[in-house]
C-alpha cells in the first residue's frame, strides 16, 4: 500500500521543518495542511513552496482543508455560500498548483442544520466538484465523531457519507474514510466490506487509545501498533477489495507534538513502513 503523512501530525512545526526533516525520515508524500501553507505564503510565494518540496524530495499527494466553524460545504447557501466557495476555490488552486489531486472538506458542525439540508447539500457537493474539475482535483467529504464541545457534525458515521456523495453523482466528488472517527462511532470492519470503493479517495491512517467509543478526542489518535484499532485487518481488507489511494498518518496527538522535530518524524516513518509491504 502507498503511505504518506498528513502535516497535522506534526502541527506545531513549519513547513521548512517538515520538508527538512519529513525528507530525512523517508517520508516522500505528504498531505497538505492549510494552517501550515498560510503561515508559510506570508513570506513566501507558492513557488517557493514547491521549490522546497521539490529540493527535499516531498510529493504534496493530497490536502485537507480548514475545518469549517459555521456552515460550510454542506449547510451553506445564499451569500454564505458565495463566501464559502471563494474560499474553498482558494485552497483547491493552491493544491493544485502543488500537484495534489485530492483535498479533504470535513462536515460542518450540526449546530447549523436545518430541515431537509440534504437537497442543499448534493447541490453544493455539485457546485464543489465542479470547481474541483476547473483544477483536475477530486474533493473528498469526509466525516467525523467527536463528542461535546467539538461535536456533533452533521456527517458522523461513513455509510450516509457515502449515500450523500452517490447522490450528488459527481466524477470529481468521493469521499475520506479517517479510521479514528469510524471507531469513535462504533463501527467495525464489516462497513468496509459493502462501500464503493472507487470513491473511496483517500485513508485518514492512525491507532486510538482503548477507550468506549463515543468518548475519544482527538488528542486519543496514536501511532500504529499503540492502540486498539485491528490495522492489519483493515488494510488487508482494503487491499483485498481494490482500494488503491494512500494510507495518509494523521495524529492529533499533543505527546508527538511536543517532541523534537526530528525524532517525531522518524517515529512516524517507523509506524508506516509495515504497511507499505502488506
Amino acid at each position: 500500500m502507498k503511505v504518506s503523512i498528513s502535516q497535522i501530525t506534526t502541527y506545531p512545526k513549519d513547513m521548512e521543518t517538515d520538508a527538512m526533516t519529513f525528507s530525512r525520515a523517508g517520508l516522500k508524500n505528504v498531505e497538505l495542511t492549510f494552517d501550515k501553507v498560510y503561515a508559510y505564503l506570508k513570506q513566501h510565494t507558492l513557488d517557493e513552496m514547491r521549490e522546497l518540496f521539490d529540493k527535499s524530495g516531498l510529493r504534496a499527494v493530497s490536502a485537507i482543508g480548514l475545518a469549517p466553524e459555521t456552515a460550510g460545504l454542506l449547510l451553506a447557501s445564499g451569500e454564505t455560500w458565495s463566501k464559502y466557495q471563494n474560499k474553498l476555490e482558494e485552497q483547491i488552486q493552491v493544491s493544485s498548483k502543488m500537484g495534489c489531486g485530492l483535498i479533504g472538506v470535513g462536515a460542518d458542525p450540526k449546530g447549523y442544520v436545518y430541515d431537509n439540508w440534504e437537497r442543499q447539500a448534493v447541490d453544493n457537493l455539485r457546485r464543489a466538484g465542479d470547481i474541483a474539475a476547473k483544477y483536475n482535483m477530486k474533493l473528498g467529504l469526509e466525516f467525523m465523531y467527536l463528542p461535546e464541545p467539538v461535536g456533533p457534525f452533521v456527517l458522523d458515521h461513513l455509510r450516509e457519507t457515502v449515500e450523500l456523495v452517490l447522490r450528488a453523482d459527481h466524477p470529481n466528488i468521493g469521499y475520506f474514510l479517517d479510521l479514528f472517527h469510524m471507531h469513535n462511532g462504533g463501527d467495525g470492519l464489516e462497513i468496509l466490506e459493502d462501500i464503493d470503493m472507487r470513491k473511496l479517495l483517500n485513508v485518514h491512517f492512525c491507532d486510538a487509545a482503548n477507550k468506549p467509543a463515543g468518548t475519544l478526542f482527538d488528542g486519543d489518535r496514536l501511532l500504529p501498533g499503540k492502540g486498539c484499532l485491528p490495522l492489519d485487518d483493515i488494510v488487508v481488507l482494503l487491499k483485498r477489495r481494490g482500494y488503491n489511494g494512500y494510507l495518509c498518518l494523521e495524529l492529533l496527538n499533543e505527546e508527538l507534538w511536543n517532541m523534537e522535530a526530528q525524532p517525531a518524524a522518524d517515529l512516524c516513518r517507523a509506524a508506516m513502513v509495515r504497511y507499505e509491504n502488506i
